[in-house]
């Protein structure tokens, strides 16, 4: 029983890890946001998951925000959201 309980929780963190982003990924891709963000609203350190919904949001028309989220795929905001979670 023990053993199963390991193996669900390797499982479970490995999904984790693997639904995130590539950070360095995102790095080179956050670039175009820096220019507001980093002189108005620090993003960084918000957590992934927060940067990823505001930026589906954005996206979806939910939220106003200058253009340019419309063209970023689903891998692009998690790449960007994990860098800027780490960053």
């Amino acid at each position: 029983m023990r053993a199963v309980i390991i193996l669900i929780a390797v499982l479970l963190g490995y999904a984790q890890v693997s639904a995130a982003g590539d950070a360095a990924a995102g790095e080179s891709k956050a670039e175009a946001c820096a220019g507001c963000h980093n002189a108005v609203v620090s993003l960084k350190g918000s957590g992934a998951d927060a940067i990823a919904g505001q930026m589906k949001a954005i996206r979806s028309g939910d939220k106003d925000h200058p253009p340019g989220l419309a063209e970023l795929s689903d891998e692009d905001i998690a790449e960007i959201a994990a860098y800027l979670d780490g960053a």
